[in-house]
Parts: structure tokens; C-alpha cells; sequence
């Protein structure tokens, strides 16, 4: 009796080993690249447009098995619930933004990944705000058929991009994952900093 209760406790003690070791983490970080904007519409008086700011997550695997992500998206809440007209995060791979910015890909064991990324957020400007902000605008690329400028982080830009951008907008990146410890779907949020 004595020596299936040691066998039990060391398989606890194992179990446990394992559970602690094993894990998924992300470091956040803002990064100091050109603030973006994507004209979607110009009227007279105004333009319609995705305020865009730069930053970049690391995934870090610290199980003994690769983590399959099935998405990474922006959730207001935390859920898994997206808004088509809402705030969209893309990748930024090879000076291009890509939205769907992580589907299907895999982090393997023990290893970690990096992604670049803009939080787009859709405002309007009225029309002094557009004649400051794209003053000192560089073409960047097209999307879609739609333009899109590198903004300077001026105190002006930046003091913009804060005003029209609340804090009840930021939410969260929401990733979407195979859980290795059982096979089931699960997820992670990070908050959304500026």
C-alpha cells in the first residue's frame, strides 16, 4: 500500500513538473516605425480613413510540443467575436499590410515567434486635420486599390492619433491556438497599449 502511494505522489509531482513548465507567453511592444494612414474615402469637407499604429507582439513557446494558431484578431472584448466595420489589425510582412495577419501557422517547441503589426482603427478627419496630417506624408504602398501614407510621429500627429483613438477602442489582439497540454481550442489576449 505504502509503495502505490509513493508511485502516486511521484506521478502527482511529475504531472505538476510538467503543467508548470509548460507554457505560452508574449512580450508587446511599440514600435517606433512611420504611424500609417489608409485613405478610404475623400469628400469635400473631409476623409475617411484607418488611423494605423505600429507594434509588434513575440510568441513564446516553452512547451514540449509546437502551438498551432488559427487566428490572431482584434476583439474588443476579449472573446472570440470580431467586427467587420470595427478596428482591424494587419500584419506588416515585406513593407505591405496583410490582413488575416496569423492563420494557421505554427510555433514549434521551445521556440518563439515574432510578428509585426498595425492596429487600424476607422475615423474621419475633417478637412484642417487632413491638410496637417498629410503635409509631411511619404506614400508608402497600395492596398486594395487604396493609398496608404507614412505619417511622422510629430507631438502633432501623435496628439491626433490619441484624440481620435480612445481608450475604449484599444481592446485587445485575441489569438485563437491548439492547446498541446489537450488538444483543445483555447486562447490568449493581449492588451492593446499605445
Amino acid at each position: 500500500m505504502r509503495r502505490n502511494l509513493g508511485y502516486i505522489l511521484l506521478l502527482l509531482f511529475c504531472a505538476s513538473c510538467v503543467f508548470q513548465d509548460a507554457k505560452l507567453s508574449t512580450i508587446y511592444n511599440i514600435q517606433d516605425d512611420p504611424l500609417k494612414i489608409l485613405i478610404i474615402k475623400n469628400y469635400s469637407d473631409s476623409t475617411r480613413v484607418l488611423l494605423m499604429v505600429p507594434m509588434a507582439i513575440e510568441i513564446n513557446n516553452s512547451n514540449h510540443q509546437s502551438v498551432k494558431f488559427t487566428k490572431m484578431a482584434y476583439s474588443q472584448s476579449g472573446g472570440n467575436i470580431y467586427s467587420m466595420i470595427g478596428p482591424k489589425l494587419f500584419e506588416y510582412v515585406n513593407n505591405q499590410l496583410t490582413y488575416e495577419p496569423v492563420k494557421n501557422r505554427t510555433v514549434s517547441s521551445r521556440s518563439s515567434e515574432s510578428y509585426k503589426l498595425y492596429m487600424a482603427y476607422n475615423v474621419t478627419l475633417d478637412g484642417t486635420i487632413r491638410e496637417k496630417i498629410f503635409k509631411d506624408s511619404v506614400f508608402s504602398h497600395t492596398r486594395n486599390d487604396k493609398n496608404v501614407f507614412n505619417i511622422p510621429n510629430t507631438e502633432l500627429n501623435l496628439g491626433m492619433y490619441s484624440e481620435k483613438i480612445s481608450d475604449s477602442l484599444k481592446g485587445f489582439i485575441h489569438l485563437n491556438y491548439t492547446n498541446p497540454k489537450n488538444d483543445q481550442l483555447d486562447y490568449l489576449n493581449i492588451p492593446i497599449q499605445f
